[in-house]
């Protein structure tokens, strides 16, 4: 396995607490690291480097994917220090520290029968261009700690009784012009989007076989926006939580009336509605959220 480290460092990668592999570097730069043991699809690697007079680094955990199964492409992940790591995409990626992580262009088109799952302690960009497609009982979910920014034409795609969840604990939730879909036939086929912050979901497609729930603990910018809920009982449904911001709605297009809980400002497109009103009151809201800055 290749790993990504700075100069003069000494690597360790473990799997269950056992060391199955060690290595070191003369200069800054990605270093191979053979393992003395077999891994199996599903295992867990644990990386760690230090460096002279430095402390250790924080954990990295790779998930080893199955001879053919979907990864590849590039995942940035900024240490502390500053120096970058790369490692390949795998479905499941989770870290506990507050390390910014960036799924790369290169990653391109994902195609996957089993969950997409992105939990960090930092902020999660996901590039432009860059597609998951997940099909079966299979969920797509991003959930990070400060901001989730998706890039222009990234689109997530879920085909069966699934969900797509993005999750930001502590930041905001930014998906320009992007594109969430989840469609099967049972009641879990819902896009859940809910940011501590700001949610700026502008000239994004979202729809959902079920409910579209969305939620912000200050501002919501849809504008330009299509949501669609298709199920004849499901909802639209915008929350702000404590209610002191706007929902900004001018442009957006629903396919049923939507419901809000905080102040809606705004216009929406053609006659549809939200809480049975087309044209709400013109606001001033704060400057939509900055996407995080990707290595």
């Amino acid at each position: 396995m290749n790993v990504s480290v700075e100069a003069n460092a000494s690597i360790t990668v473990k799997r269950s607490g056992v060391v199955i592999g060690t290595g070191s570097s003369t200069t800054a730069g990605t270093y191979a690291v053979t393992l003395n043991a077999a891994v199996i699809a599903g295992d867990i690697l644990n990386v760690t480097a230090i460096a002279a007079g430095k402390s250790i680094s924080p954990v990295n955990s790779i998930t080893v994917l199955a001879a053919g199964a979907a990864g590849g492409g590039a995942v940035v992940i900024v240490n502390p220090d500053g120096s970058t790591e790369t490692v390949p995409f795998q479905n499941t990626l989770t870290t506990s520290t507050t390390d910014p992580v960036t799924i790369t262009s290169s990653v391109g088109v994902v195609e996957a029968t089993t969950d997409i799952n992105i939990s960090v302690g930092g902020p999660i960009t996901v590039q432009d261009g860059v597609e998951f497609n997940v099909t079966g009982n299979n969920n797509i979910s991003l959930v990070a700690a400060e901001d989730i920014t998706l890039g222009e034409d990234v689109s997530f795609t879920t085909n069966g009784n699934s969900a797509i969840d993005l999750v930001s604990s502590g930041g905001n939730i930014i998906l320009r012009n992007a594109n969430l879909v989840s469609s099967g036939s049972s009641s879990h086929v819902d896009v859940v989007i809910n940011a501590n912050k700001d949610v700026d979901i502008s000239g994004a497609t979202i729809e959902a076989e079920r409910d579209v729930l969305i939620t912000a603990g200050r501002d919501i910018y849809a504008q330009n926006t299509i949501i669609n809920s298709l199920h004849s009982g499901s909802v639209i449904s915008f929350t702000l939580n404590p209610t002191g911001g706007s929902i900004l709605v001018t442009g957006l297009n629903l396919n049923k009336n939507g419901t809000a809980t905080g102040r809606v400002c705004g216009t929406l497109a053609q006659s549809d509605t939200i809480n049975n009103i087309h044209t709400h009151n013109a606001c001033s809201p704060s400057p939509a959220p900055t996407p995080t800055p990707s290595p």
